[in-house]
């Protein structure tokens, strides 16, 4: 089980989950024009200002865009102690797994873009989720799943820092399992990579 710290026992969707809510119901034609204006005050009028908010705009950016969209349709998230309750394990839920023999590894304190992340901020991320979890289960985690997972999420300070901080990472860089793969690229699917596993299904079939 792979956790974004976080999310553990909260009571608050992470920014991604609140995202999602607010871009999917019948509130999601004011939530999104609302997305698309903080997006564009915040200098980025490239492309789509959902991929804007997940992967280019740093973490101050990103959470005031998501602010002004819950601020358009806050009726969105009304319903979010209930929601985050229902979708995040609480700390006994994690306790229990480790105990049970589950494997716990470290999604990343917030599940932001690594590459929008630096210093500070990128430590707190990275080792300061592995800290976390550690205080909360009692061992430190040894995996580490880089959040989104693609190249483009990732940085050399990233990746120096996830060396130093865990024993392996899961990216989606994918492939087969090689030689030229170590044991901080071990590759993953995506949540949302429906193509690809649509595509392992019929090849499973």
């Amino acid at each position: 089980l792979l956790a974004a710290c976080a999310s553990v026992g909260a009571d608050r969707l992470l920014w991604i989950h609140r995202l999602y809510r607010l871009l999917a119901g019948p509130w999601s034609g004011k939530a999104r024009a609302a997305l698309a204006e903080a997006v564009r005050s915040a200098g980025d009028a490239a492309g789509d200002p959902v991929e804007a908010v997940k992967f280019r705009l740093p973490p101050e950016a990103r959470d005031e865009a998501i602010a002004r969209a819950e601020r358009a349709a806050p009726e969105a998230l009304a319903d979010e102690a209930a929601i985050a309750s229902a979708l995040y394990p609480s700390r006994e839920d994690l306790r229990a797994l480790l105990h049970a023999g589950m494997e716990i590894g470290s999604h990343g304190r917030t599940h932001a873009s690594l590459a929008t992340l630096s210093g500070a901020a990128l430590r707190e991320e990275v080792a300061g989720s592995r800290d976390d979890l550690g205080t909360l289960l009692g061992r430190a985690p040894e995996g580490f799943a880089v959040p989104f997972g693609g190249p483009e999420h990732r940085s050399a300070e990233a990746d120096a820092l996830v060396r130093q901080a865990y024993r392996t990472a899961c990216v989606t860089d994918y492939g087969r399992w090689g030689p030229d793969r170590d044991a901080y690229h071990i590759p993953r699917l995506g949540m949302d990579d429906t193509a690809y596993l649509t595509a392992l299904n019929r090849f499973a079939e």
